[in-house]
């Protein structure tokens, strides 16, 4: 939904309110995200073996890494989105596309010197990585998005909400034997602890005004 926005501040020239948007949909795309991958992260063992029964090896380590890759992924879903608004893409596809093509042949020589299976996931993350550096240093000159005000406004928080939501989930973990009934707390602890800190640390004053006034709407419908 926010996608169209960005295309049309950028269309209009209003860079500010475009900033705001890219940062706006990549935060909460990872705040998202993250909503479903900390209870899969911390519990897929047990959720694979519901769901498949008898759980190929390195299918958890595959699972987890997969999660990984696309937190990282959908950081970068707004900065495409600005990419693309200023229909110069010649020398980003070449560079972060460029990147891309590259995990394969790196896979490729990994496994050939002996490496492990597991190498091929976190090259790929790793590429994921170094294409989000890239985008958000071309971006800074295409639309000039600067990387510190990206930092500030989206990846600290998502690293504050990821670390800090993280913790009363993995408590649960520690301290509760293999179960469904640990599954379903931990569920329910990542919910409660994921929203809580998304309120408290990841979202903006005027973000938190907006949700108590929706809030007090849907109590006068009751």
């Amino acid at each position: 939904a926010i996608n169209p926005q960005i295309t049309k501040s950028y269309a209009s020239d209003n860079l500010e309110y475009m900033h705001k948007l890219v940062c706006i949909g990549s935060k909460y795309s990872f705040f998202l995200t993250w909503f479903f991958v900390l209870p899969i992260l911390l519990e897929t063992d047990i959720i694979l073996k519901i769901w498949l029964k008898n759980v190929p090896e390195y299918a958890s380590t595959f699972l987890r890494l997969t999660l990984c890759i696309s937190l990282v992924s959908v950081i970068s879903n707004t900065l495409v989105t600005s990419m693309l608004a200023t229909g110069n893409i010649k020398r980003y596809q070449l560079i972060v596309g460029g990147l891309g093509m590259c995990v394969f042949p790196m896979v490729y020589i990994a496994y050939k010197t002996g490496l492990p299976v597991e190498s091929a996931y976190i090259i790929h993350l790793l590429i994921f990585i170094i294409q989000l550096l890239c985008r958000l240093y071309l971006l800074r000159g295409m639309i000039k998005l600067q990387i510190r005000y990206f930092w500030n406004n989206t990846l600290v928080n998502d690293i504050k909400v990821a670390l800090l939501s993280s913790v009363p989930p993995i408590i649960i973990f520690i301290l509760m034997p293999d179960s469904i009934l640990k599954l379903m707390t931990i569920i329910i602890v990542c919910i409660i602890s994921i929203l809580s800190v998304i309120y408290l640390f990841g979202m903006t004053r005027n973000e938190k005004e907006i949700i108590k006034t929706y809030i007090i709407k849907v109590k006068e419908r009751f």
